[in-house]
């Protein structure tokens, strides 16, 4: 999506985008922020959309700020925050203007998701570049291995269901090329809008080449009714999930 159309949707942004820190399953991100949090540090939210990070961080950490290329996003979450110890700024994370310092922490959640290789590799180098060097930094990115895992539980639903493997597997071979746009380049139709997802060791690469040794990478866990409409009871763990890599800056 592009910035008229983010700034389009800002009013409605948190019932049309799906926050991962809303569905969350066990915490991931809080937990994140809880251990690399201080009242003595400054964290930076890239791409903050309406606020719903920056908020969580609000408590963690001494200040927070929040950034985002739409205009109107920023307005919807200057609204939405209460906390005094956040700010935010309408910044284009692809053509970054220097911001004068360097955050102490940063995360960028669910933001490297345009289908332009090059857009995202500039928004990571900005991360980059407004982080300390040494200091951690935590990315979320959509997991291509969790999206290709759903069609395949769609199948094993339907087969338990009744039908045939073989039609199962016409079934969700359909559906995926409906929705996905480029295997090699991980491009997901979501919501009409084509998304970036990520392999985990294609993540590590290209954070890598960002300028990010990466530490760790764990699953953020999410429902199934997030992907499936009327999942059956009986669908347990491991449930769909978004990567989220934990990085030191070089």
């Amino acid at each position: 999506m592009e910035t008229q159309d983010w700034d389009s949707i800002a009013g409605e942004f948190s019932d049309r985008v799906f926050q991962i820190t809303d569905h969350d399953t066990d915490g991931v991100i809080l937990s994140t922020a809880q251990r690399l949090g201080s009242t003595l540090k400054h964290a930076g939210d890239f791409g903050c959309g309406a606020g719903a990070v920056t908020r969580l961080l609000a408590g963690h950490f001494g200040k927070v700020t929040g950034l985002d290329q739409s205009a109107g996003l920023v307005r919807e979450a200057e609204q939405a925050t209460a906390a005094d110890n956040v700010e935010y700024v309408h910044a284009d994370l692809a053509r970054p203007k220097p911001l004068g310092f360097r955050f102490d922490v940063s995360f960028c959640v669910n933001v490297l998701i345009n289908r332009n290789h090059d857009v995202r590799e500039k928004i990571a180098r900005n991360v980059a570049a407004h982080t300390k060097r040494g200091g951690p930094a935590v990315f979320v990115v959509p997991s291509l291995e969790s999206t290709l895992r759903t069609y395949q539980t769609v199948v094993d639903c339907q087969v338990r269901g009744g039908i045939g493997r073989s039609a199962a597997v016409r079934s969700a071979n359909r559906q995926a090329g409906e929705e996905i746009e480029s295997v090699v380049d991980g491009i997901v139709s979501v919501g009409d809008s084509p998304t970036k997802h990520f392999l985990s060791d294609e993540l590590e690469a290209f954070l890598a080449e960002a300028g990010f040794d990466v530490q760790s990478m764990v699953r953020v866990q999410f429902p199934w009714n997030q992907e499936i409409d009327n999942p059956p009871r009986s669908l347990g763990p491991p449930t769909p999930w978004d990567w989220l890599a934990e990085c030191r800056r070089r």
